[in-house]
């Protein structure tokens, strides 16, 4: 399969009402801001001479146009998380990177770069693509574990973990807590049956909390 493929048309692959789409999206729209994804709309809120974020994008149209000098690109609408529309602007050459597969149903991870040219005009740039759901998937394989006195409830480490959370599942999740009585050091493995993608600021706040011992992420 092409990197980039052309879709002669948009595939109703996703739910209209009126205006109003149904998010193809995976998961809640504060998981993916836990991940630094913003929506695209974030590049007009300033008027600084550059800006660069990484955003989220459903694929739902491409066309392929060129440019006055012969050179190929792509039109490529998009959803974000929020559910809100965008269009890019895609030059292969101009990529620093691209692993994901550019086509109708797909969803990719975009670095996208706000500049002013010489003349003060702003332009926007799609610096690099990637697929979306192996960046989530390398998160999810990210372990961590826990170890906690008698004294720290379960309870209290899942409720701080909770702005953290990517999803339920059916098995094992990547999360396990180690509570450990400290006059006969018996040991209680505790597994939680959701995946994570913890911040290092949140393992620093729950490493103050009194009760907990150890926190290992590898």
């Amino acid at each position: 399969m092409n990197a980039i493929s052309r879709s002669l048309r948009a595939k109703e692959i996703y739910d209209v009402t009126g205006i109003y789409f149904i998010s193809p999206f995976n998961y809640e729209t504060h998981f993916y801001e836990s991940l630094g994804i913003k929506e695209f709309s974030t590049l007009s809120k300033t008027t600084s001479d550059f800006q660069s974020i990484l955003t989220a994008g459903f694929i739902t149209d491409i066309n392929l146009k060129t440019t006055n000098n012969g050179k190929q690109y792509f039109l490529v609408s998009l959803i974000d998380h929020r559910v809100k529309t965008f269009d890019v602007f895609i030059f292969p050459d101009r990529l620093t990177a691209l692993t994901a597969d550019i086509e109708v149903g797909t969803f990719v991870l975009l670095v996208i770069e706000k500049v002013k040219d010489q003349n003060g005009h702003s332009r926007v740039n799609v610096k690099s693509v990637r697929n979306l759901e192996k960046f989530i998937g390398d998160r999810k394989r990210k372990q961590y574990r826990f170890v906690i006195s008698t004294k720290c409830k379960v309870s209290r480490i899942s409720s701080l973990l909770k702005g953290a959370l990517m999803n339920k599942t059916s098995n094992e999740g990547n999360v396990s807590i180690t509570v450990q009585d400290e006059e006969s050091q018996e040991k209680t493995n505790i597994s939680l049956p959701y995946f994570y993608d913890i911040s290092s600021e949140m393992i620093e706040n729950i490493k103050a909390v009194e009760g907990v011992f150890e926190i290992q992420a590898e």
